[in-house]
């Protein structure tokens, strides 16, 4: 079975809106000059809304999430709770992978598979910035680097030391699967020329030391297919373990009712 670890992203986590998970996180220990900081934290919160309101971003509320019934964060929240799964919110990387290494500890298991569920577009997968319309200027105020995973570079040599620092709580034993849940993240980068997928598996397997399959979206995914691929982790990770180093699933294999011509492309990286 699939030991599972489902990473939603909340955007309003950036602006002071922290969402609830599905664990308790033991309180940090305040340490000294605790409340300049806590003072430096309430203004730039403040100066994101007030950047937000400038452009008319409404970081309280996501419409592609859906509404009662049909939320997604609920629907998922479900799901894992009916298949043991574990899952976390929040708004950046870092604060994901403690929630991650957090339920590690408390199970006393790693984890062989991480989804990350939230909004992407060629080349990023976006771990707490959704929709937001970043413009250059605005990265350091919206501590930008830690709320993607993008192919460039820089960008790269920070999520691939959060997943180092880690490391305890994946399964490096086997094939680590990391799925990209978001729109058109398998989509090749028009500033690099590179997919995401693939930078991800390689960055991964040479900085973990083990086999990594990474898995993007080819276009927009709705809720739905979102649910059916959660449903089905552990047919389409045996799948893409099965043999090659690439390859593509279609979400509608795994559901007669599903119309959906979405797939999953996933490159495979192995440790030498």
């Amino acid at each position: 079975m699939s030991r599972v670890f489902i990473a939603l992203e909340n955007t309003a986590s950036a602006f002071g809106l922290k969402g609830g998970n599905s664990k308790n996180v033991p309180a940090k220990e305040k340490k000294p000059g605790w409340k300049v900081a806590e003072q430096k934290k309430a203004q730039a919160y403040e100066d994101r809304k007030a950047l937000a309101d400038r452009l008319g971003f409404d970081y309280k509320k996501d419409d592609t999430e859906g509404r009662q019934e049909k939320n997604i964060r609920f629907i998922v929240q479900q799901l894992a709770n009916q298949r043991g799964h574990s899952y976390g919110i929040a708004g950046s990387l870092p604060s994901l992978f403690k929630r991650l290494s957090f339920d590690a500890n408390r199970k006393g298991q790693s984890f062989d598979t991480v989804v990350f569920l939230g909004h992407g577009h060629s080349g990023v997968m976006t771990v707490g910035l959704g929709r937001f319309p970043l413009a250059e200027q605005d990265e350091k105020l919206l501590n930008a680097q830690k709320r993607m995973i993008n192919v460039s570079d820089p960008n790269k040599a920070l999520w691939t030391e959060t997943f180092h620092e880690n490391r305890e709580a994946l399964n490096l034993g086997g094939v680590l699967h990391i799925l990209f849940l978001g729109c058109k993240t398998a989509e090749q980068s028009s500033l690099s020329y590179k997919t995401l997928p693939k930078v991800v598996a390689s960055a991964l397997s040479q900085k973990l030391q083990c086999d990594v399959i990474c898995y993007g979206t080819d276009q927009e995914i709705v809720n739905e297919e979102i649910v059916v691929a959660i449903g089905n982790i552990k047919k389409i990770t045996d799948a893409a373990s099965g043999g090659g180093l690439h390859g593509s699933i279609g979400l509608a294999e795994y559901d007669d009712e599903l119309e959906s011509i979405t797939n999953l492309d996933w490159h495979r990286v192995n440790h030498v």
